[in-house]
């Protein structure tokens, strides 16, 4: 009976404690003269329901912190991203720009499309991610 028990609360706490709750390291490949996707970016889910970025253009423009994003999920592993960074200098002046990316957990790749505000242009990358913890 005990072990009987004992398996049912492991497994209703499996159920609790979410699989994505994990950090991970993307490097990322981009074709962007203007470097918009910065070449490593971090992927945080250590809180339910929360998902945070973070790499250079994310210090730049929010502080040395993980930023909140907006998120849905596309099946079981694939989240759609999206956020916004403010202050992020181009060649010419500051710019905004409008971040989405598509995340898929299983296969630990991503894809990141920058578009900056008031230009025709945008600047995309793809990268593989690797579980931290």
């Amino acid at each position: 009976m005990k072990s009987t028990l004992s398996a049912a609360v492991l497994g209703l706490l499996a159920l609790v404690i979410p699989a994505e709750a994990a950090v991970y390291e993307c490097t990322m490949s981009s074709r962007s003269r203007d470097n918009w996707v910065a070449p490593k970016m971090w992927i945080d889910m250590r809180e339910t329901n929360v998902v945070k970025v973070y790499d250079g253009h994310v210090v730049r423009s929010k502080g040395d912190a993980a930023y909140p994003v907006n998120y849905t999920m596309r099946g079981q592993t694939r989240y759609m991203m999206k956020w916004t960074l403010d202050g992020l200098q181009g060649t010419q002046d500051e710019n905004t720009v409008d971040y989405s990316a598509t995340f898929d957990r299983a296969a630990q790749t991503i894809s990141v499309r920058a578009r900056v505000r008031g230009y025709d242009n945008n600047a995309h990358g793809r990268g593989n991610c690797a579980l931290l913890r």
